[in-house]
């Protein structure tokens, strides 16, 4: 599917830059595909069916559910801003310093990202007069019971944008949907490219390319209201970051995109060209391995400015000084570390649940994005009841670097926590099946410890990594991120 998807982002990269008015398209999800293990079933599903009569049927049915999906997102954005007892505000504005000319964009999926000292995306201090962040707020709460739960966290300068946003903002981002949503529909009936045509207009009215809309509408807001001239964000290939360089392109605000994450080889839609006003002034690595990643896959340029990753880098070479190893005690523990999909949580966790044996315990970590996904924790918490040896599986609530001290071992593909572990010492188990993403691509890491099956995770879990990995990993990661580059950059 890897060549089917490469040709579509292709097409789909055409398509946007032959339109008349990239910027009123770009939102639509089904033309920036994120990554090929994120999107390629989703299109495959939707345009490419078998017969003409399943792709119909198909898109019918998502274009129902969209109707119905935006019915709903209104009448609880109506309830929480008119009926419910708590006072919600679309943007939260916690002790801000008007004449504070530089901003990061950053992400929060839980209450406690909100609350770290040091910024989980960029790795920088927060709460400082000189640097505003602007939190795209993900936890599902809001109003009252969010100021509630993050006053013990004593935040200044931050900015919180609560998804999907207000009444206003929801209604002009579905109405500028339903008005492509129209030309499209249109244009299918009378060209001859039907079924991709028709495909992205149903997907005009769905919640995800609607909240590229809405993201960015109140991001803008955001920066109309500020003195803010230096924005960074990361860069992963959202439409609404495309539309935000847009903006920033047009009002002299320098934006800067943060590779926090990768970049892998098919990340596509990041890195293409589809104009000069649609690309960040500059784009940062956290290291040079980024740096000749990005040049290597996309034949990108960037800037090292330094890891996110650094304090924590630093924590963990105190830590695997003072804690004993693990190995020294002949305890397996394997780290099984997903990456922020459900679907591949799931699939880690059939692995996990195969390998349960007396001789070696295993530990599964959630991604951020999913550890307030109910429906998935009670997923595996009844699977694990399910299973002798139940003892020798934990569903782990602790932090990252707790469940690497327990651990001899990890598991993983492209979760970004595979950094820490290594550094920390922990033997690598790269699980390659039905897979393209490598998060430790780059450390050279020895084909020996990639995986397929359950008897290569088996044969690796005798290895011990060399420590001059771990080495070059925190060597790798050990300046912070440099503000001052920022200004030099200019």
């Amino acid at each position: 599917m890897i060549k089917e998807y490469v040709n579509y982002v292709k097409y789909a990269t055409e398509f946007i830059r032959q339109s008349v008015e990239p910027s009123k398209i770009l939102f639509i999800r089904l033309l920036s595909p994120i990554r090929n293990d994120l999107d390629q079933d989703f299109i495959l599903n939707t345009i490419y069916s078998r017969n003409f009569y399943e792709f119909i049927s198909r898109n019918a049915f998502l274009y129902f559910y969209n109707i119905l999906i935006f019915i709903k997102t209104l009448l609880s954005v109506i309830y929480k801003m008119f009926l419910s007892r708590s006072h919600i505000s679309p943007i939260e504005r916690i002790n801000i310093n008007p004449h504070c000319k530089l901003a990061f964009l950053t992400h929060a999926d839980t209450i406690e990202q909100i609350g770290y000292h040091h910024d989980a995306y960029y790795g920088i201090r927060k709460n400082r007069s000189d640097a505003l962040f602007i939190v795209l707020n993900k936890t599902r709460f809001s109003g009252a019971n969010l100021i509630q739960l993050i006053s013990k966290f004593y935040l200044s300068n931050t900015i919180l944008i609560n998804i999907p946003g207000s009444i206003v903002t929801i209604s002009r981002s579905y109405f500028k949907g339903i008005i492509i949503h129209f030309y499209l529909l249109f244009k299918a009936i009378t060209l001859p490219c039907k079924r991709f045509l028709l495909a992205c207009s149903i997907d005009s009215l769905s919640r995800s390319s609607v909240d590229n809309l809405s993201i960015f509408d109140q991001i803008r807001v955001v920066l109309e209201k500020s003195s803010i001239r230096t924005l960074v964000i990361t860069w992963e290939g959202h439409p609404w970051e495309r539309l935000l360089a847009e903006y920033c392109s047009n009002n002299d605000i320098s934006l800067y995109g943060y590779v926090h994450a990768g970049p892998f080889q098919y990340q596509l839609s990041a890195y293409r060209f589809i104009g000069t006003k649609f690309e960040p002034q500059l784009l940062l690595s956290p290291t040079y391995i980024a740096k000749q990643l990005l040049h290597k896959y996309f034949n990108k340029n960037s800037l090292v400015i330094g890891s996110n990753k650094s304090s924590l880098m630093l924590d963990i070479q105190k830590l695997a000084k003072s804690q004993p190893s693990m190995m020294k005690h002949n305890i397996k523990t394997l780290l099984v570390i997903p990456m922020g999909t459900v679907q591949d949580a799931k699939r880690f966790f059939k692995l996990a649940i195969n390998l349960v044996d007396s001789d070696l315990n295993i530990r599964i970590r959630l991604h951020p994005a999913l550890q307030t996904n109910l429906g998935l924790k009670r997923y595996i918490e009844s699977k694990i009841c399910q299973i002798p040896l139940q003892y020798n599986l934990t569903f782990s609530n602790k932090t990252i670097l707790e469940d690497i001290k327990l651990s001899t071992h990890f598991l993983y593909s492209s979760s970004t926590a595979a950094v820490e572990c290594l550094a920390f010492g922990l033997t690598p188990i790269y699980y390659k099946k039905d897979n393209d993403l490598n998060s430790l691509d780059g450390y050279c890491i020895p084909e020996d410890f990639s995986v397929e099956t359950q008897a290569d995770i088996k044969r690796v879990l005798q290895y011990k990594i060399d420590s001059n990995y771990s080495d070059s990993v925190i060597e790798a990661h050990r300046e912070p991120l440099n503000l001052d580059v920022l200004s030099t950059s200019k």
